[in-house]
């Protein structure tokens, strides 16, 4: 119950509001039972071809219907191979994709959760997302082409590619509502509120009452929905590289794999006439505070096996490129507190890397064949870098857990 007092309504800020009906006693939203219910049809079709013995061609073709008020689609696909030599081939592929919003997307009912506002000094408010019953397909133009190379054990690949996306599925930014209706730069919870802004019909402020001495700290609940989002375009090269043979009893392979991310563009984030956020770049910055979240420009890994009877050891080497807080401004402090003053805290989370070396034995015993492991993980201890979240470290670029043991035991009969 919101309130104290089982059936009591009379402390909420709105007791009209049975959608999220939220009190002194909820800090998380309350809401009704949901049931949805979704019909989706679907027809696909392939077909393959080759009009020379060096040529592959496939052709897709896939029909979906959705239904009232989504509505139908058909989307094409057509993807080739050829083998230039007998050790190098060419591929590519055209597509274009299509995603309809889910029940829960166009219904009115919603959900709540709780996220740190930047414009408040980080303190954690409720946030309550709602479905949009106006919301249109997601649609994306998707094409790549890449080359392949075999020879002797030898393999290698690069491909580049790209999406392209049309009325992405994004929900209204919480962060930027909120910095919307501040009156100056200041972002420690203490700076005055614009009441007036248009901004300000998605926040619910403590009492219900927004006036002249309202200060963003007092941002109770803030109301989010899916909405067609900016266009998005990314493209990438991806990279692999193998190898492997025997030398001297031991069967040894070694490889490695990386992705380059080239561009992860934003349009303008516009919705009901209101700008929410302006068009940018993601790759290389930490992206906190708006999608997609962390975007490092390279990601690779390496590893070397060696097996030699029953028993095997290898190595893994991965590496994560680092980012800039997008946050930061570049003529002053990323942020400041009133208790500690400003400060730059995580401006730039450093790359990360991690080394791993595992070996393992295979033993018949009886019956059944025992695999025993072992392995350290992160062998140099490599703590990550700083990040201004709750963890002080990014969690999708460094690992916090330092060099670890491993030890393990399989049993098959």
């Amino acid at each position: 119950m919101p309130c104290a007092i089982e059936g009591d309504f009379s402390c909420l800020d709105d007791p009209n509001d049975n959608n999220f009906p939220t009190g002194p006693f909820t800090f998380l939203g309350q809401f009704p039972t949901a049931i949805f219910n979704q019909s989706v049809y679907a027809l696909f079709a392939e077909a393959r071809v080759n009009p020379f013995d060096t040529l592959e061609i496939v052709g897709a073709v896939r029909y979906e219907d959705y239904g009232d008020p989504v509505g139908a689609t058909v989307n094409p696909k057509v993807s080739a191979l050829f083998e230039a030599t007998d050790f190098l081939s060419f591929r590519g592929s055209i597509g274009t994709t299509f995603r309809g919003p889910l029940a829960a997307d166009i219904s009115p009912a919603g959900t709540s959760f709780v996220q740190g506002i930047d414009a408040a000094g980080g303190a954690f408010k409720a946030t309550d997302t709602v479905g949009n019953p106006e919301l249109e397909p997601e649609t994306a133009l998707t094409y790549s082409v890449g080359a392949l190379i075999d020879y002797r054990g030898f393999n290698f690949s690069v491909d580049y590619w790209t999406y392209e996306f049309e009325g992405r599925f994004a929900l209204l930014p919480v962060q930027a509502i909120a910095s919307a209706i501040s009156n100056s730069s200041v972002s420690d919870g203490t700076q005055s509120v614009n009441c007036d802004s248009p901004f300000a019909q998605f926040i619910t402020f403590a009492g219900g009452i927004c006036d002249a001495n309202t200060v963003a700290n007092d941002i109770s609940r803030i109301r989010t929905q899916t909405v067609n989002g900016p266009d998005v375009t990314t493209r990438g090269l991806d990279f692999s590289i193998g190898y492997s043979r025997p030398v001297g009893g031991i069967d040894l392979s070694l490889g490695a794999n990386a992705t380059h991310v080239l561009e992860y563009s934003f349009t303008d984030f516009e919705y009901e006439g209101l700008l929410f956020d302006n068009g940018y770049e993601a790759s290389g910055f930490a992206n906190y505070n708006r999608d997609p979240g962390t975007v490092s420009p390279w990601r690779a890994s390496a590893f070397v096996n060696a097996r030699m009877g029953a028993f095997g050891l290898s190595y893994n080497f991965t590496f994560i490129d680092g980012v800039d807080d997008n946050r930061c401004p570049d003529d002053g402090p990323c942020t400041q507190t009133p208790e500690f003053g400003p400060t730059d805290f995580g401006r730039t989370v450093d790359s990360f890397s991690k080394h791993d070396i595992f070996a393992n034995l295979t033993v018949p015993i009886a019956r059944a064949n025992v695999r025993f492991t072992a392995g350290v993980e992160n062998i140099l201890d490599e703590d990550p870098s700083a990040a201004r979240l709750e963890y002080s470290y990014d969690p999708f670029i460094g690992n916090a857990l330092g060099r670890t043991y491993k030890l393990g035991a399989k049993v098959t009969f």
